[in-house]
Order: structure tokens, then C-alpha cells, then sequence
């Protein structure tokens, strides 16, 4: 599962984009390089009512001298592992929050 989501947001985050997007190995020495960002995917997987839920957020990371980057990203969000539109739609929306040359979306989305 985890690799299935990394390649998500990886295909995701690829649109558009002005740099090259990757995915990398925890403990890869490229996360730290300095004209590096990495998004991290903070997220969690609970059974409801016959279901998995994915409950996530992303960030971006950049390592820099004075270690003020952000803190927060993107609004959490939950969404079922069953439904694989519904993840990229949700994913699509988080990563329109975080990265610069991703389109903002218009106005909140309603609650499903």
C-alpha cells in the first residue's frame, strides 16, 4: 500500500511540474540535498464499517540552514481505500494546496 500511494502522489504531483518529481527510499542521501523538497505523506489506515479508511496529510520538507520551513500543509483529509477516484481526487486536492504549479481548486469541496 505504501508504495501504491507514493507513485500516486508522485503521478500526481509530476503534472505540471517545472522540476523533476521522484520517489525516493526513506534514508536516501537526495532527500537532504539542498535543492531538494520532499512532500511527506503523513498517513494513517483504520477499519470502518467494512471498509478502510486513509486519513492523510502532506507537507513539504526542504532542509535549510535556519530549519523554518513550513509546518503545516494541507488540510487532513479521509477518504476509502475501496475507492480509487476518490483517493486521486482527494490526493490531487491536498498536493493543489501544497505544491505552487498545481491549479487551486475553487471553494471547499462537499463533505461525502
Amino acid at each position: 500500500m505504501q508504495a501504491d500511494l507514493c507513485e500516486r502522489v508522485r503521478k500526481i504531483a509530476s503534472q505540471g511540474a517545472t522540476m523533476p518529481v521522484a520517489t525516493l527510499p526513506i534514508g536516501d542521501p537526495a532527500i537532504l540535498a539542498s535543492e531538494a523538497v520532499t512532500l511527506l505523506v503523513h498517513a494513517s489506515v483504520r477499519p470502518v464499517t467494512g471498509d478502510r479508511l486513509l486519513a492523510f496529510t502532506v507537507r513539504p520538507y526542504r532542509v535549510s540552514a535556519d530549519q523554518s520551513g513550513p509546518f503545516f500543509g494541507s488540510a487532513p483529509r479521509a477518504v476509502a481505500m475501496t475507492d480509487p477516484a476518490a483517493l486521486d481526487e482527494a490526493l490531487t486536492e491536498a498536493l493543489s494546496e501544497t505544491l505552487p504549479w498545481r491549479p487551486k481548486l475553487d471553494g471547499p469541496r462537499p463533505l461525502q
